[in-house]
Formats: C-alpha cells, structure tokens, sequence
C-alpha cells in the first residue's frame, strides 16, 4: 500500500509541474518535447491488481507509430514470476492525452482461490505456468518533457485450465478433478514511466 501511495503521488507532481506550453529556447522547447509522432521507447514502472506483469513490475514499450504500440514486461504476482506481451491501439485525444486499447498474452505462475477471507476452507488450484489472454481499456498521458502515465483495468482468460499443477484444501493437498474451469480475472493498473526518442 506505501508503494501506491507513493507512485500516485510522484504522478500527481510530474502532471502538475510539466508545463503544457513551453517558451522557445526552453529545455521543452520544439526540439526536445516528446510526441506520439515520433518513434520512442518507454520505460516504465507498473502497480496493479491481477494484472498481466503482475503486482508490481518493469516494461519497455516500443511506439513506432502515433496510433499503435508493443509492450513487453516482467513482473511478480507474489506466486512468481510473470512475463507479458502486449500489443496497444492508441486514440489520441490531444496532444498528450489519449485512449488505449490493448490485447496480448501473459505467462507464469498463479493461484486460484475459492475463499480470499478464510484461507483454511479455501479449494485452491495452482499453476507453475499459467497462459492468461488478456484484454484492456486505459488512459494514457505523454508530458511535454517525455513522462508517461497509464492507468487501465481489463480482463485476463486462462487458456490452459488442464495444466493445474497443485490443488489443496484448506492448505492440505488434494487431488485434482479431471475437468478444470477457466477464470476470468479482471485487474487494474497503473504504470509510471520516460519516453526516450529513437
């Protein structure tokens, strides 16, 4: 949680103190503003919920295009490690706003739960290597000076249900049934980074 409050916070700053107009002859000048029309790679940090990268994580997001965008990161959910591939569809709003929208896959470890509350009556099934599908809806800033916020909640669909690795009942293991379901997991996340030109 101080994690969070600390990455909204930073946010909040670097969207109140980066200027939307720059003076000429300015370090934001023409020269040196960062748009979506140009090629860049950004960098960020990420937070979230049940996200693809996990709970917390790290991307490199290559923009070719002022439309279009591919993401790949690495990240924990707290069970393992978890890699993602992302690809975005951006609609610009303004010069620095926009909306994204982004589908792809993740890949590692994950945990069901039937119960969250009382972990001793909970049915839990377990995967070294679970294959999420993943869609998402967002909201994305680019500041004059190259930093870059993004705020979006989705969906991921597990693809591979039979793959179960582990199942247990209230913390003891137990067989696993033949048939697994698939979930759905929605999420939500925020990611903090630096657009740097190519």
């Amino acid at each position: 949680m101080r994690f969070a409050v600390v990455f909204i916070a930073i946010a909040l700053c670097l969207l109140t103190v980066t200027p939307t107009n720059a003076e000429p002859g300015s370090l934001s000048g023409p020269s040196s503003r960062k748009s979506w029309d140009e090629t860049l790679l950004i960098v960020r940090g990420h937070l979230g919920l049940g996200t693809p990268i996990g709970f917390i994580g790290a991307s490199g997001e290559l923009s070719a295009v002022r439309y279009l965008a591919v993401q790949l990161g690495v990240g924990s959910n707290g069970e393992g490690p978890q890699l993602s591939l992302m690809g975005y569809g951006r609609l610009p709003l303004g010069s620095d706003t926009a909306l994204t929208a982004g589908v792809g896959a993740s890949r590692g470890a994950y945990r069901h739960r039937s119960n969250w509350l009382d972990a001793d009556h909970s049915d839990d099934r377990i995967w070294d290597a679970a294959i999420f599908v993943n869609g998402e809806l967002g909201f994305e800033v680019l500041t004059t000076r190259g930093f870059s916020i993004r705020a979006s909640a989705g969906l991921g669909r597990l693809v591979n249900p039979g793959s179960v690795s582990e199942c247990t009942n209230g913390g003891d293991p137990t067989p696993c049934s033949s048939g697994q379901r698939a979930y759905t997991v929605p999420y939500i996340g925020a990611a903090l980074g630096y657009a740097f030109s190519l």
